[in-house]
């Protein structure tokens, strides 16, 4: 490995000398003079190639740092086609020339001296490279010395030009004048968006191009996500992929253009009103397309390879530290490496070979990346099946984002939900999880209790014991994709479960009777699809339902969850057992108290059960009378017991229909349209109340 004293190619020893002689005035016995003489001397008079290492064979963009830090007059040479200047490099190629040649445009443009605002116009992807050197060149007064000086030692301009300085860090901190501190590489990066909610993100950052970027993490950030462009074309771009974003902006697209499209179904392109429902599809299909569609997909995990490797960098540079803002900064630092590499005229472009690159300056054991106990840690990912895949997490992320579980009723959903969205979140639902979403798992249920204790796990791949973390603020029940993906969709009451494999099946139900609470929406896909399950699973299903009642005393969630689980499969309960259901949905929330008495009475009348039937009917009209519960519950209760009622064909049909014509004469019933219609359709009068209104 190079030393810290000795380059680790021939340039960086010149730009050290002339580091040195810019802040001190002196380079260790070397003049100015000594630095050009040496550039202007084979090989590093000639302009760099295309070639990887190219960039540090060729001393042209020293030259012109040297001019600009000596003030010296300059002249900058005509541009040609300036949409391929890219991380202040201008990519030319001229007739005669055995190949093209990269012009370090932005040092030419420090030399000459050009304004400000033509220096943002002109290199409008710096902030990428080096955020601090952007924010300087806002300054109206701006001193091209100092600029001169903080693109020669930054390490976004060495990340552009040299990818090998990777396998060195975080060993070493200087190439030749490259500062890889940490605290110039946050500087480089930029602030961490997860450190302030949407209330508190600063309008400056808002809706920049920076913002899009870096606001796309999963956590808290990505509800304060805004388009840099702000119009919808933009997002459906982003949305369909763009070839070197980090995949998860796409997940951040996917919630921004689904409350768009609930909220304003039409948007405006080229001066043509079009269905923002149908174009979301379209460009949903492209970003998350399935296994099926080969070429796509296969340019989906090229992406999430790419991200996961920038991911697992940022992991090593952060080494041992363990403040609270190590996460955020690991994320901040895997969008700058990916956005330098991408853009680099001379290793970025395309994805796939960008990523062999990177991947191999890794440690060749995972073990020698550090880890930390945070639920988001970038060491969690992985591209091999082992740990979150960043891919099935940007999809369940921008899904639950939008359509969140129990979000108040002012928050508009898309529905019916895009059926592209639920095909790809049963694939993501239909997996194992893997050891490394089971850490991951432990770390948040740990964090979300505010317990230090290590949760087991049969596979033995829980976290050792300790604090729990959680700096980039997920919100969501769990963080696995497989479980998000569930959790979503059950609530939903989006079918899933009678479609995933036998193996899935048994792991939702293990889980299930470990930790009832943290997995309680899995009643309540029982109870959407309970009799679309196999014999086999249905069994299965009650055997998991009587160990949780009994290690619960049937007390769990606020819907009557063990009711709603037990009506799914009340065919496989002893006589004993079906008939302590209605006293389990009494303990629901009224608001689910009258549908789960329905759906009883409607499952007991299927399987010819008498008790539960007559019990669940009397709580319908139970829950008509009581005076405590809210009028619209009550009313809603006395429907569906007429419903259910009017439709049977058992021989209490009658009596429970009599009860309801006499309920119907009374306050607030006597006042439901409905109701008194359906009562008249039946043949069935009711007496006047005290008001004479029937």
């Amino acid at each position: 490995m190079t030393s810290l004293q000795e380059p680790s190619d021939a340039l960086d020893g010149l730009e050290r000398s002339a580091h040195e002689l810019a802040v001190r005035g002196s380079g260790a016995g070397v003049s100015w003079e000594d630095v050009l003489a040496m550039l202007l001397s084979p090989p590093f008079q000639e302009p760099p190639s295309l070639q990887p290492d190219s960039a540090r064979r060729s001393g042209v963009e020293l030259r012109l740092l040297v001019s600009a830090l000596r003030q010296e007059p300059y002249t900058m040479a005509p541009w040609g086609d300036r949409p391929f200047v890219r991380a202040g490099y201008l990519i030319e190629g001229k007739r005669g020339l055995q190949e093209p040649s990269v012009r370090p445009a932005f040092a030419e443009a420090l030399a000459a001296r050009r304004a400000s605002l033509e220096l943002r116009q002109d290199f409008p992807d710096l902030w990428a490279v080096d955020f601090s050197l952007w924010a300087q060149m806002a300054s109206e007064s701006v001193d091209f010395r100092e600029l001169a000086l903080l693109w020669l030692s930054s390490p976004g301009r060495r990340l552009v030009q040299d990818l090998s300085v990777l396998k060195h860090l975080p060993g070493e901190r200087t190439f030749g004048a490259s500062d890889f501190s940490p605290s110039r590489l946050h500087s480089v990066s930029g602030p961490l968006p997860s450190d302030t909610p949407a209330s508190s993100t600063p309008a400056s950052s808002r809706g920049t191009p920076w913002h899009e970027l870096y606001a796309a993490i999963p956590g808290r950030a990505l509800g304060t996500w805004q388009p840099a462009e702000g119009s919808v074309r933009s997002v459906l771009q982003i949305l369909g992929g763009r070839r070197g974003d980090p995949l998860f902006l796409r997940g951040a697209a996917l919630a921004w253009v689904l409350n768009r499209a609930a909220e304003q179904p039409y948007y405006e392109l080229d001066g043509l009103q079009r269905a923002l429902r149908e174009d979301l599809l379209l460009a949903f299909v492209a970003g998350f397309p399935s296994p099926e569609d080969e070429s796509r997909y296969a340019q989906l995990r090229a992406s999430a390879r790419l991200e996961t490797a920038c991911l697992l960098h940022a992991a090593r540079w952060m080494g041992d530290d363990s403040s609270e803002t190590v996460t955020a900064q690991g994320w901040s630092l895997a969008r700058w490496l990916q956005s330098c590499a991408f853009r680099s005229p001379f290793v970025g472009g395309v994805e796939e070979s960008l990523t062999a690159r990177l991947r191999a300056l890794l440690p060749s054991s995972p073990s020698d990346i550090p880890s930390r106990d945070d639920v988001l840690d970038p060491s969690r990912f992985s591209d091999d099946g082992k740990g979150l895949d960043i891919a099935e997490l940007a999809l369940v992320a921008g899904a639950a984002l939008h359509y969140w579980p129990d979000a108040p009723q002012t928050h508009t959903k898309l529905l019916p939900t895009p059926l592209p969205l639920v095909h790809a979140l049963r694939r993501v639902a239909d997996r194992t999880l893997n050891s490394g979403e089971r850490q991951a798992e432990a770390l948040l249920a740990r964090f979300q209790a505010g317990s230090i204790e290590s949760e087991s796990t049969d596979e033995g791949d829980a976290p050792p014991p300790g604090p729990a973390y959680n700096a980039l603020g997920w919100e969501a029940r769990h963080v696995a994709p497989p479980l998000v993906a569930r959790w979503v969709l059950s609530h939903h009451r989006i079918s899933w479960l009678a479609k995933v494999s036998p193996e899935v099946q048994r792991e939702c139900l293990e889980m299930f009777r470990q930790q009832p609470h943290r997995h309680d929406w899995l009643a309540l896909a029982v109870f959407s699809e309970g009799q679309e399950l196999a014999p086999e699973a249905r069994a299965r299903v009650a055997e998991a339902w009587r160990s949780v009642f009994q290690a619960t005393q049937g007390r769990l969630g606020q819907r009557g969850e063990l009711a709603l689980m037990a009506i799914g499969v009340l065919d496989q309960l002893s006589g004993e057992e079906s008939e302590r259901v209605p006293g389990l949905v009494r303990s629901a929330a009224p608001d689910w108290r009258h549908r789960e008495f329905e759906a009883l009475v409607e499952a007991a009348e299927k399987h010819g059960l008498a008790a539960p039937w007559r019990a669940a009917m009397d709580g319908l009209l139970e829950m008509c009378a009581d005076e405590s519960v809210d009028t619209e519950s009550r009313l809603r209760a006395a429907l569906l017991a007429m419903r259910r009622a009017s439709s049977s064909s058992r021989p209490e049909r009658a009596e429970y229909l009599q009860r309801l014509a006499s309920l119907g004469s009374h306050a607030p019933f006597n006042q439901n349209v409905a109701l008194r219609r359906e009562l008249r359709r039946l043949g069935l009068s009711s007496a006047p109340d005290s008001k004479g209104v029937r």
